[in-house]
C-alpha cells in the first residue's frame, strides 16, 4: 500500500511538508480542545487508570476522543513528533510509504488519513474491476463510463456545520434515488446520451468535503465560515450528454434546495473516466475515494495553542472552529457508494474481512487468533474478461531522505530492503481457489462465487509471482505503445512516457529480486525472508529525536556511559513511553539507567560518530528477521468455514408463544379453521384426565409451528 500523488508533475516530496505541519497543528488542537472542554474523552471501559500530563476537562460515555487515543497523544506532549525523515518510494516519487512514524490513531489525523488513503486506493482499484464484472454480468458490457459532479450550497455559519452536512447528505441520497428510479422505473431523474437516448444509471460514489473560509477565519466572522460540498461520481452504462446532464442535475439540486438560490457557476460536471490502455484511466474515481474530509492544509492555517487558560480572542475563535469541524466529521459516513459500486465494495469488504482462525505462527506476542483473507491475492491478480485490464502496482525501489536544511536525496534500496518495502504487496499475494467448496444458495452467494470463478489468481510460490511480474511488464509495454500512438499533446505524451518507463524499471527491479530468490529457493518456495526494517527505522527515529532534544551522554569516573541528560528532564521518560512497544520489546529490556536502556545510549554514541548508512549497517546485524508468506493462509477448510459463516442464510427468528396467539397476528391469520380446532383439541379433549392426545394427528405445537421457541 502506498501514499499516492495524483496531480501531474507532483511528487510525494511536495506533499509531505504540508502533511507534517498539519499533523503538528492537528495534535496541538485536539489536545487544546480537550483541555478547554470543547472536546470530550470517552470514559475508560476497563481498569485503565492512566496518568495524564494534561488531564481532560470532560469525560463522557461516548466521547469525541477515545480514552486510549488521547492517552497516546498526551504522553508524547513536548516531543518533536512526528519527525518524517525517510520514505520508501517508486522511481517517479509519485507513490510512497513512510518507513516509520509515531502515528496517533485519532480519526482524520493527517498522517492517519494519508496512510489509510493508500489502502483505499488499492481497494478502490479492485472495486472498480469488480464493478465492471458486475456490469458485464448484469448488462453484458464491462465498459465503464463515469462523470463527476460537484454539488454546493451557500456557506454555513459557525455553529451550524453539523446540521448543514446532515441535510446535504440527505438531499444527495434523494438525488441518487431519483437517478436510480429514472433508470429502473422511468419516474425519477433520467440522463440521456448525445442522441437523446436514455442512459442506464448503474452506480455512484459520494464524497463530502469541508473547507474553511480563511478570510472569515482571519476576521473572526462566524457568518459563512464553513463551505461543505459534495463530489459525486456517476457511473452509467453509456456516455452521457454532459451539457444536458449538467442542466438536469443542477435543476434537480436547486429543487431540493428550494430555500436557497444556487448559482450554476458553483456547479460542475465533467468526464471522469477514460476506458483506454492509459495507466491512469481510473485516476479520477480513485482520487474521489481517497479524498480527505478536510484537507490537511486547513489545519496548517490554524494557530498553535500554547495555553488554553490564556488564549486570545483569535485563538479561542480558531479552536472553536477546529472543534466544530472535528466533531462534525468524526464518526460520520463521509463517503457512500451506490448501485453496482456499492455491491462491488460489499464484495471487497467480504473478501477483506475473511475469517478468524487460531494463530499457528512462532511469535509469542501474537494474539491467540488471526484474521485470514484473500484481499492481497485479489489485488495481485486479474479478472478473466479481456475488458478488465491488469493494474500494475507501484513498486517501492527508492529511499528518499529529507535533509534538515531542505530538499532531499534519493538512493536505491538494497534487495533485502526492497522486499520489505513491498511486503504488503507480496504477503499473501498468491493463492488458488480450492476445489469442492460447497456454496450456500442465495443471490449474494451466487454472485460472489461467480466473481471468484471469473478471477485468475497468481499461482502459489515465487514462480507464480515471477510470472505475474512478467505480465505486469507486458501490460506496461502495451500502455507505452498506446501513449505513443494516441496521446497527441507532446508535453503530456512526454510526461506519461517518462513515468511509464520509470515504472517499467521498478517492475524489472522487483522481477530481478524475485528471480534471485527463485534461483536459490526454487519456484515452489512460498516464503521470502527479509529484515524487520520497521524496527530499524524506529531506532533511527529515536536517535533523531534525541538529537532534536539536545541529548548529552554522561560518563562515570572510568569513562563508561552511565546516563543521558536533556534540556527538559521529562523528555527521557516521554521517549520511552513513545518508543517502547509490548509487541516488539527489542531494545527496551534490561540495563536501564534512569529510563532509557544502556544499549540505546551506546547506540546513540555510535550514531553521533558515524553516517546514517554506517549506523543502518551496524544495526542491521541484530535487527530481527521477517518472514513474508507469499501464499494466503485461506485453506479449503478455512474457506469453507468463512463461506458458511458469512453467506449461509440466517435462520428466521423463532416465534414467541404469547405473540403467536395474539389477535390479528400473522400466524393466527394463516391458520385454517380446521387447524384452529385441532389446536384447541390439543389443549383440551373434553375429558378430565391427564391425556391431552385425542388422536388428531397434532401431538405438539411444533407440528403446527416448527419455528416456535419456548
Amino acid at each position: 500500500m502506498a501514499i499516492r500523488v495524483n496531480q501531474r508533475n507532483k511528487t510525494i516530496m511536495d506533499k509531505i511538508p504540508t502533511i507534517v505541519k498539519s499533523e503538528f497543528k492537528f495534535r496541538n488542537l485536539v489536545r487544546s480542545g480537550v483541555a478547554a472542554g470543547l472536546l470530550s474523552v470517552s470514559n475508560p471501559t476497563g481498569k485503565q487508570n492512566h496518568h495524564f500530563h494534561q488531564r481532560p476537562a470532560k469525560f463522557e460515555d461516548h466521547g469525541d476522543i477515545g480514552y486510549e487515543q488521547y492517552w497516546h497523544l498526551d504522553r508524547e506532549d513536548g516531543l518533536f513528533v512526528p519527525r518524517v525523515t525517510t520514505l520508501f518510494s517508486n522511481s517517479s516519487a509519485t507513490a510512497a510509504k513512510l518507513t516509520f512514524i509515531n502515528n496517533v490513531q485519532i480519526a482524520h489525523a493527517p498522517l492517519k488519513e494519508l496512510n489509510e488513503s493508500s489502502q483505499r486506493t488499492a481497494k478502490m482499484r479492485t472495486a472498480l474491476d469488480v464493478t465492471k464484472m458486475l456490469q458485464l454480468k448484469t448488462y453484458g458490457d464491462a465498459t465503464l463510463h463515469a462523470a463527476m459532479a460537484t454539488f454546493t450550497i451557500p456557506n454555513c455559519n459557525k455553529g451550524g456545520l453539523n446540521d448543514a452536512v446532515a441535510e446535504m447528505s440527505k438531499l444527495i441520497s434523494k438525488l441518487l434515488k431519483a437517478l436510480k428510479d429514472g433508470s429502473n422505473n422511468g419516474n425519477g431523474l433520467q440522463l440521456y446520451d448525445d442522441d437523446g437516448n436514455p442512459v442506464q444509471f448503474v452506480g455512484g460514489l459520494m464524497t463530502i468535503e469541508i473547507t474553511i473560509n480563511q478570510a472569515k477565519l482571519h476576521d473572526m466572522d462566524p457568518d459563512g465560515l464553513f463551505h461543505p460540498h459534495v463530489h459525486l461520481v456517476l457511473l452509467t452504462l453509456d456516455d452521457i450528454d454532459e451539457d444536458d446532464a449538467r442542466n438536469r442535475l443542477f435543476s434537480y439540486w436547486q429543487g431540493l434546495n428550494s430555500n436557497y438560490v444556487l448559482s450554476p457557476d458553483a456547479f460542475n460536471l465533467e468526464h471522469a473516466y477514460s476506458d483506454s490502455s492509459d495507466a491512469a484511466d481510473d485516476a479520477a474515481i480513485v482520487a474521489e475515494a481517497t479524498k480527505y474530509a478536510a484537507k490537511p492544509g486547513i489545519y496548517k492555517v490554524l494557530p498553535t495553542i500554547k495555553n488554553t487558560n490564556t488564549m486570545k480572542q483569535y485563538d479561542q475563535f480558531s479552536l472553536e472552529t477546529f472543534c466544530e469541524l472535528f466533531k462534525c466529521i468524526k464518526g460520520r459516513q463521509l463517503k457512500r457508494s451506490y448501485g453496482l459500486l456499492l455491491d462491488a465494495i460489499g464484495f471487497i469488504n467480504w473478501v477483506n474481512n475473511g475469517v478468524s482462525v487460531p494463530y499457528t505462527g512462532k511469535n509469542p506476542m501474537h494474539p491467540d487468533n488471526e484474521k485470514v483473507s484473500i484481499l492481497s491475492a485479489l489485488t495481485a491478480g486479474k479478472f478473466n474478461d479481456d475488458g478488465v485490464k491488469i493494474h500494475v502496482p507501484d513498486i517501492m525501489t527508492k529511499l528518499y531522505t529529507i535533509k534538515p536544511t531542505g530538499g532531499y536525496q534519493a538512493q536505491s534500496l538494497s534487495d533485502d530492503e526492497l522486499v520489505y518495502a513491498n511486503s504488503l504487496l507480496l504477503e499473501g499475494a498468491t493463492w488458488q481457489m480450492p476445489d469442492n467448496i460447497k456454496w450456500p444458495k442465495g443471490p449474494k452467494a451466487d454472485t460472489y462465487r461467480w466473481l471468484l470463478e471469473h478471477f485468475t489468481f497468481v499461482q502459489p510460490g515465487i514462480g507464480g509471482l515471477v510470472g505475474q511480474t512478467e505480465e505486469w511488464l507486458k501490460s506496461l509495454d502495451r500502455r507505452l505503445n498506446y501513449v505513443q500512438t494516441h496521446v497527441f499533446d507532446p508535453d503530456e505524451r512526454l510526461d506519461k512516457t517518462i513515468k511509464l518507463r520509470r515504472q517499467v524499471d521498478d517492475v524489472r527491479r522487483l522481477l530481478n529480486v524475485l528471480k534471485i530468490a527463485e534461483s536459490i529457493d526454487g519456484s515452489d518456495a512460498t516464503v521470502i525472508t527479509t529484515h524487520d526494517y520497521h524496527s530499524l527505522y524506529r531506532e533511527i527515529s529515536l536517535m533523531q529525536l534525541m538529537d532534536a532534544h539536545h541529548a548529552q551522554l554522561t560518563r562515570d569516573s572510568n569513562g563508561q556511559i552511565d546516563g543521558v541528560k536533556f534540556d527538559d528532564p521529562s523528555i527521557e521518560k516521554k521517549l520511552v513511553q513513545a518508543y517502547s512497544n509490548k509487541q516488539d520489546p527489542y531494545h527496551f529490556w534490561g540495563g536501564y539507567t534512569a529510563f532509557l536502556p544502556l544499549q540505546v545510549l551506546h547506540e546513540y554514541n555510535f550514531w553521533q560518530h558515524h553516517t546514517l548508512d554506517e549506523f543502518k549497517a551496524d544495526l542491521l546485524q541484530h535487527t530481527p528477521t521477517k518472514d513474508i508468506n507469499l501464499v494466503s493462509k485461506m485453506s479449503r477448510k478455512t474457506m469453507q468455514k468463512w463461506i458458511n459463516k458469512s453467506l449461509k442464510p440466517k435462520a428466521k427468528p423463532g416465534l414467541n408463544f404469547h405473540q403467536m396467539f395474539a389477535a390479528g397476528s400473522p400466524q393466527v391469520q394463516q391458520l385454517t379453521d380446521d387447524k384452529l380446532d385441532e389446536l384447541c383439541n390439543l389443549f383440551d379433549d373434553g375429558n378430565c384426565d391427564n391425556d391431552d392426545d385425542d388422536n388428531t394427528g397434532i401431538n405438539s405445537l411444533s407440528d403446527v409451528f416448527p419455528d416456535l421457541k419456548w
